[in-house]
Order: structure tokens, then sequence, then C-alpha cells
């Protein structure tokens, strides 16, 4: 009884661990115009616009998602300018805001 037991628990701690997987999603935003860093930048979800991340104080910003998404929405002190990026998930994102 107890091997039955152990088995099953071990079965459902794979499936746990498989649907647990992660993907990081990094980069910088920085200023269209200066190239300086934009600290505080917001990158949100296209699909429900919550907030994944802010940018550090040298713009740099990194996401720990559940599923790959193919853009991000990028806002920057609270501005009505929102821009739209597509994702890169082989490289770090260098996004310039404000061009």
């Amino acid at each position: 009884m107890r091997m039955i037991l152990l088995a099953i628990l071990t079965i459902v701690l794979s499936d746990a661990s498989a649907q647990d997987a992660s993907y990081i999603l990094r980069g910088r935003v920085i200023d269209g115009d200066t190239k300086e860093p934009l600290i505080g930048a917001n990158i949100r979800d296209p699909q429900d616009l919550r907030s994944l991340c802010t940018t550090n104080l040298q713009g740099e910003f990194r996401a720990v998602l559940t599923k790959k998404i193919d853009f991000v929405v990028v806002n920057y002190n609270c501005s009505w300018m929102d821009i739209v990026v597509e994702t890169d998930w082989g490289n770090e994102m260098i996004i310039e805001y404000g061009t």
C-alpha cells in the first residue's frame, strides 16, 4: 500500500513541475532620443494589461512568465503613449521609447 501511495505522489509531483515551466523575458527600455535608460517603465501583458515588471535604475527589466507571449505593451510615466513591441525570446530586447 505504501508503494502505491508513493508512486501516485511521485506522478502528481512530476505533473505539477511540468506545468510550472517558466520563460524569462529580459531587456532594456531607453529614451528614443537621448538613449538614456528609462527608470520605472511598465512592461505589460497585451491581453489583460497586467503589469509583468517594471524597469530598474538601469532601465533593465526581467519578467518570469508561465507562457510565451508574442508582444508586450510598454508605458512610461503614466503617459497616454503605450507602445506595443514584438517579443524577442532569443536575445535581450532593447526598446526605444518615444521614437
